[in-house]
């Protein structure tokens, strides 16, 4: 849960705000780039991790069960239910951030933004 909560918290309250701002925001402030940079990798490393876990859950709902191996249940509902909700969630949020892209109030901004 907290991983997921990190990435959406990384890309919605810092990257996407951060990106929204536009250059000539970045150019005054060029100390928030090395940040900035440091938390687009932790997001990748997040979203691949995420990727991977998702994969898991395909794996193991595709696999018969063998009660002849010892092998723990790593997947249950509640692990499901945080990434669907997660995945639910960062859904709903980038609708919105669609929305406001989308807002003509950005295509009267002044393009060296």
């Amino acid at each position: 849960r907290a991983q997921q909560q990190l990435l959406t918290e990384l890309e919605f309250e810092w990257l996407r705000q951060w990106q929204i701002q536009g250059n000539l925001h970045a150019d005054l402030h060029p100390y928030w780039h090395a940040p900035i940079r440091r938390m687009e990798c932790a997001y990748e490393w997040l979203e691949q991790r995420t990727v991977w876990v998702l994969r898991q859950f395909e794996r193991l709902s595709s696999s018969k069960p063998n009660p002849s191996r010892n092998v723990p249940v790593v997947a249950n509902e509640d692990l499901y239910d945080v990434m669907i909700e997660s995945l639910e969630e960062r859904t709903k949020l980038r609708n919105v951030w669609k929305e406001r892209r989308n807002d003509p109030l950005f295509d009267t901004m002044p393009t060296n933004m």
